[in-house]
């Protein structure tokens, strides 16, 4: 049971007193019953496919194809903010420790699921995920299909995990309102016309001495430690990613980003290395680890230090490499 649950709800429904009927309701598994009683082959393969998309195997390449062959600022603004979805998402999940419904309904079939999933259901973080996710790329790229696509996910993603019996209704409300905070935030910060965040204005980003430069030095280093100190309410790996990430932005920013633009064929080779790099990172650092009788599951230091460094790699090293081989045009002055 993680730091911080006063008990393990999952052996017991969340207790509501009797006059509590929205509450109580919000708990209910009437409505994921009511939505399997509509099950067929047909639509839980495409209800799972959905609810696929919210897995990190699948919006981390998107997410690194974004940001080395699209658009680096907007790939990097996109990442932070699911960094930070899945930071808050999974420290209200392990404060609260409430159940999921196959947990207290025998009659709630699980009709999808993972590992990744972990024991407890509020919030759901496929749900504040994929709004965060799609919702901000249609803002990022606005084109009628993204914003399309924007709205069919914010609305199949809470019925595929109501539908596959992973959440009640409460922590899909929970995961839309995490969500909704999330796209608020980044739009006062960084998109509204007069925001204090000039991330997506061109030009370098100098590190100096100046005030500038020592929050974002602070926000780089001393936010993801408190992060990790935080854990096991806070994930260390998603810490690392942001200690990771920010640090190799800013290394980039301060010579000049790369511009963005050429071929298809040179962005899709942009990307490839970027994935490749990750994946060489953080494989080789957990074969590492593992030699010297260090699990990551049960360090959270070595699990923090392990995705700082396939994160930094990443971005840093997959930039840098392309500049090299001349896969972008230049860098931006």
């Amino acid at each position: 049971m993680p730091a911080g649950c006063a008990f393990d709800a999952r052996a017991a429904p969340p207790a509501t007193p009797p006059d509590r009927c929205i509450v109580r309701a919000m708990f209910d598994t009437g409505p994921i019953l009511w939505l399997q009683s509509f099950s067929s082959d047909g639509l839980t393969l495409v209800l799972r496919a959905v609810t696929a998309t919210g897995y990190t195997s699948v919006y981390v390449p998107l997410i690194v194809a974004i940001t080395l062959a699209i658009d680096f600022r907007r790939g990097f603004l996109l990442t932070q903010a699911m960094i930070w979805t899945a930071t808050i998402t999974g420290f209200v999940k392990n404060l609260a420790c409430l159940p999921r419904p196959t947990d207290v309904d025998p009659a709630v079939r699980m009709l999808a699921g993972s590992a990744a999933d972990g024991p407890y259901g509020l919030p759901s973080g496929h749900v504040s995920g994929a709004l965060v996710l799609w919702t901000l790329i249609a803002m990022l790229f606005p084109r009628r299909p993204l914003v399309v696509l924007a709205g069919a996910m914010a609305v199949l993603m809470p019925l595929s995990r109501l539908y596959l019996g992973r959440h009640f209704p409460a922590d899909v409300l929970a995961g839309l309102g995490i969500g909704a905070a999330v796209l608020l935030v980044v739009r006062a910060l960084v998109l509204a016309p007069r925001a204090p965040v000039g991330l997506l204005r061109a030009g370098r980003v100098p590190l100096g001495t100046d005030p500038a430069s020592l929050w974002s030095l602070a926000y780089a280093v001393l936010v993801p430690l408190a992060l990790l100190a935080a854990a096991p309410l806070t994930s260390p790996q998603n810490a690392g990613r942001l200690l990771g990430l920010t640090t190799g932005f800013l290394l980039l920013a301060a010579g000049g980003l790369p511009e963005e633009g050429g071929s298809l064929s040179r962005r899709i080779a942009r990307a490839l290395i970027g994935m490749l790099l990750y994946a060489a990172a953080d494989k080789g650092f957990a074969a590492a680890a593992t030699a010297a009788g260090l699990d990551p599951e049960s360090h959270a230091a070595v699990a923090f230090a392990g995705a700082a460094l396939a994160t930094f790699v990443m971005l840093l090293g997959g930039a840098s490499a392309s500049l090299a081989l001349r896969l972008y045009p230049s860098r931006a002055r």
